[in-house]
């Protein structure tokens, strides 16, 4: 399969992606010495979500900007979208029990002399971010597109397994930040 993408949507897809894991900071502000690994694992991301998109038939957005102002309120409007649908995702009962377990395993295993608040913090922001992540990058797939088929699919199952790890491997370098 070749992957077809327009220039438009890898921008908006960076800019999100960046904006959701940094807020406002520049990644290579943030990063520094780790910048050009984060590119290089953004970028096979932004590949593999793209094969994702397609493979479920989602259509790009046909948005056509005047200005890039117009493109980072888009942006802007998708995240706090994300925000919202993350934020009710996380009160609901079986994931606040999935993360006081993921709370408990992290301070089993800490050497570290972070407080048990630091860690806390931690993993509810990953969680937190990566659910931000899939809902502005995946969220019209799941609600609008969904084939039931292609969820079984061998392709389908090997590139969402990928992009879980490496959505874990990004919401690293926020934690860095």
């Amino acid at each position: 399969m070749s992957i077809k993408t327009s220039n438009k949507t890898i921008l908006e897809l960076w800019i999100l992606i960046d904006k959701i894991l940094f807020h406002d900071k520049h990644p290579r502000d943030a990063l520094k010495e780790d910048y050009q690994k984060y590119l290089e694992e953004k970028s096979a991301f932004i590949i593999n979500l793209t094969e994702i998109r397609q493979l479920l038939g989602i259509n790009e957005n046909d948005t056509t900007y005047q200005t890039i102002e117009e493109m980072y309120d888009y942006i802007q409007d998708k995240i706090e979208i994300a925000k919202e649908l993350a934020t009710k995702f996380l009160q609901e009962s079986e994931n606040i029990k999935n993360i006081k377990k993921e709370i408990t395993k992290v301070l089993s295993e800490s050497t570290a002399s972070d407080s048990k608040e630091e860690i806390a913090s931690r993993v509810v922001n990953k969680y937190y971010k990566g659910n931000m992540l899939d809902y502005a990058l995946l969220k019209e797939a799941f609600r609008d597109h969904i084939d039931k088929s292609i969820m079984g699919n061998w392709k389908f199952k090997l590139l969402f397994n990928t992009h879980k790890v490496m959505r874990e491997n990004l919401l690293k370098y926020a934690e860095i930040s």
